[in-house]
This record gives C-alpha cells, sequence and structure tokens, in this order.
C-alpha cells in the first residue's frame, strides 16, 4: 500500500510539476491535487491522465476546511 499525498496550490506551475511526478510514483497509490478553484484541479487531474489523481477545493485561509482536507495524508 502506498501513500496519500496532498498538494495544496496543486494546479500552479510548480504543484502541476509535483501532481504529475507523484501519480507516476510506485510507491504513491493517491494524489490529490487541490486548491481554491475546483475547476482549475479538475483540469489538471483530467490532463495528468492517472488514476492516482483527483481534484479537491480547499481554501488554506479555512482552517477547519484545511484540517479536514489534511486527515489521512
Amino acid at each position: 500500500m502506498g501513500m496519500k499525498v496532498l498538494v495544496l496550490g496543486g494546479y500552479g506551475v510548480q504543484g502541476s510539476v509535483i501532481c504529475t511526478d507523484l501519480s507516476r510514483n510506485p510507491e504513491v497509490s493517491e494524489v490529490v491535487c487541490a486548491g481554491r478553484k475546483l475547476e482549475n484541479a479538475v483540469r489538471l487531474v483530467d490532463w495528468v491522465d492517472s488514476e492516482k489523481a483527483s481534484a479537491q477545493r480547499v481554501d488554506v485561509s479555512k482552517i477547519d476546511e484545511l484540517r479536514k482536507s489534511l486527515r489521512g495524508v
């Protein structure tokens, strides 16, 4: 069983490279590409084209939302 990884700002320039590389890593079982704009995260996940990648909306300025997204990663 691999690890689950959450990438905050996962659809930005650096985050998109990180999400892509992590989705190709055999030690990683799931990559959550997250940010404030769900539609951008979904677009990146479609481009990455990996069953490991998923999109999530996370606003890091809302502490409860951030805590919830960090569970299990």
